[in-house]
């Protein structure tokens, strides 16, 4: 799993599935949020999050 730097959002890898899945997060309560998007890729073992 990743937070974006500006911890709206929480990527997270889903290796058996083959996709990263990318959720919304309050700000104020933490709590998540499906955005209902994902990347579908083989296989993903981690997520960075580079500038």
């Amino acid at each position: 799993m990743a937070l974006t730097p500006s911890g709206g959002h929480l990527f997270s890898a889903n290796q058996n599935a083959d996709r990263i899945s990318i959720f919304a997060r309050d700000a104020e309560t933490g709590i998540l949020s499906d955005t209902g998007r994902a990347i579908e890729i083989g296989t993903p073992m981690c997520v960075k999050i580079v500038r």
